[in-house]
């Protein structure tokens, strides 16, 4: 039997260019949002912002209840307590 090693791969930061300017991207492991879609449930979507959790029950937020889950996870916080799922144009603020 083989012994079979994986090797590490060094993940490096993608360093593009557009017109001449460089685009970087945020490093590795550095999360873009602050917003963390927690737990999907038949009764609706738990969001943790910051140190706050917010639960999102489908009848105050029916615009949700036939979203795919990978849309509802791809959600942003562009600003604080505005929440926006660019994938379904939903957007609302809790705060």
């Amino acid at each position: 039997m083989r012994n079979h090693r994986l090797s590490k791969i060094q993940l490096r930061e993608p360093k593009l260019s557009y017109g001449g300017t460089k685009i970087r991207s945020e490093p590795l492991g550095v999360g873009t949002s602050k917003v963390e879609v927690t737990n999907i449930s038949t009764y609706g979507v738990w969001l943790l912002a910051g140190d706050q959790e917010f639960f999102l029950s489908y009848e105050d937020f029916p615009g949700l209840k036939d979203t795919p889950v990978c849309k509802i996870v791809n959600v942003e916080e562009p600003t604080p307590g505005h929440f926006y799922w660019p994938a379904s144009d939903i957007d609302f603020g809790l705060r």
